[in-house]
């Protein structure tokens, strides 16, 4: 079964949207403050929260942004992100979802080495956000990203700005899995009338994982139906 991924905003209906995820044995959950702003840090304590109701095993990833708008971040910004690393391994979270780019929309190498390094030494796994679809040439940025310690990245395979969904983004996805290296988690506009579809265009045997947020909510509430929808695409 290809594994499922849920955003779940933490200011509302958290402990009962996790608890119902791990019921449904959604594989991971990404926790994200401000959707509104396309998801930022959340609190310590909202992770702590998640963590508790998560239990002891693996998945609970927690978001490493700022601030809202673009992935270039000032040196204060980037001192700031590393002091919200430990706080978030200390509050429960056992990997974090980050990415940093050049004015040139080139991902910002320096800057992520750093916070890499960083977030691996407090034993948290690593993964890249859509900031991959904000950079001016994906492929090199995939092909960079293989020399990171980076164990996925997440892509609609479209441009970040343009808002179509992952359906519209197949060659470049197709492109991400050929060159190998981090999993390909799939997110953008997924919802389970087209997991079908996307799949069917995919390499079978290729490591790749789908991304939900919206799709599986009602109000902000993860609905139990809609997730089994899902989830029946992912056999």
């Amino acid at each position: 079964m290809i594994k499922l991924e849920l955003c779940l905003q933490t200011e509302t209906h958290l402990a009962a949207n996790v608890a119902l995820a791990r019921e449904f044995g959604v594989a991971r959950l990404e926790l994200c403050s401000r959707m509104d702003q396309d998801g930022l840090t959340p609190t310590p304590a909202q992770v702590a929260l998640a963590r508790q109701h998560w239990g002891d095993g693996p998945g609970l990833v927690a978001m490493l942004r700022p601030r809202g708008g673009n992935f270039c971040y000032q040196l204060s910004e980037l001192r700031q992100m590393q002091s919200e690393l430990v706080q978030l391994a200390a509050a429960g979270a056992d990997a974090v979802v980050l990415g940093a780019l050049t004015p040139a929309q080139q991902l910002d190498l320096t800057a992520l080495t750093e916070l890499c390094g960083f977030a691996t030494d407090l034993g948290l796994t690593v993964a890249v956000h859509r900031a991959i679809d904000a950079c001016a040439e994906p492929m090199l940025s995939w092909l960079q990203l293989t020399r990171l310690p980076v164990a996925r990245v997440l892509s609609a395979g479209t441009r970040w700005d343009s808002k179509l969904p992952a359906t519209q983004g197949i060659a470049q996805l197709q492109a991400f899995l050929a060159a190998g290296g981090p999993e390909l988690v799939i997110g953008g506009g997924v919802n389970a009338g087209n997991i079908a579809a996307i799949r069917h265009q995919l390499a079978p045997d290729a490591a790749y994982s789908f991304h939900l947020h919206s799709a599986v909510q009602r109000q902000g509430v993860v609905a139990a139906d809609l997730l089994q929808a899902v989830q029946a695409q992912l056999c």
